[in-house]
């Protein structure tokens, strides 16, 4: 885990200028300095406060989600095995970091928008839909023109309401709080249990 190259971008990221990492070896007892826990962090990313794998364990590259607090950052570590085809016993290894904090808060900010806009929506329109299923139940009572209009928005207010639900729905999954289980299945008899 020696350092043999520290560019600019690094030296940003980091707050650590190339001398002080040039030929240095990175250890996990890096992470006990405060000027050092970061890349000990990123070297090292189970020592992260959040990590999350996006590879395969030992097959290159190895690209793995880090996730700071302190300060706030989204991290993208790519390591990749050098001077050799597989991973046994590599040369060395690059890694890549890219800095993601910007577009994980805007897309954050976006997910928040969307679900809050939902929930605020959605009371006054769950008001409306009853009012409008009220009147479409006794629509008998009302002249061709009435019950028409009556019937429409009715129809049209559960149509919004499936858009609302959509959207809570959507927010759910890219907050990752939508409950998945995947399962082997068979996929002739999944298709024929939709199209019967």
């Amino acid at each position: 885990f020696k350092v043999t190259f520290w560019n600019p971008s690094a030296e940003r990221l980091f707050g650590l200028s190339s001398a002080e990492v040039l030929g240095r070896a990175l250890t996990p007892q890096d992470a006990e300095n405060p000027r050092r826990r970061l890349l000990a962090q990123v070297a090292f990313p189970s020592l992260a406060p959040g990590m999350v794998a996006r590879s395969q364990a030992g097959a290159y590259p190895q690209v793995t989600d880090l996730s700071f607090t302190n300060p706030f950052l989204e991290l993208r570590a790519t390591s990749l095995s050098l001077g050799n085809d597989t991973a046994t016993s590599p040369l060395g290894f690059a890694k890549v970091i890219r800095d993601r904090t910007r577009e994980m808060s805007l897309m954050k900010s976006k997910n928040d928008f969307v679900t809050i806009a939902s929930h605020q929506l959605r009371t006054p329109t769950t008001g409306l839909h009853w009012a409008l299923e009220s009147l479409h139940k006794d629509s008998g009572k009302f002249d061709e023109t009435t019950k028409m209009l009556v019937d429409g928005a009715f129809t049209q207010s559960e149509i919004l309401l499936k858009i609302i639900d959509d959207l809570l729905g959507i927010a759910k999954i890219e907050e990752g709080r939508f409950g998945y289980v995947f399962a082997n299945t068979d996929l002739v008899d999944f298709f024929n249990k939709i199209l019967g």
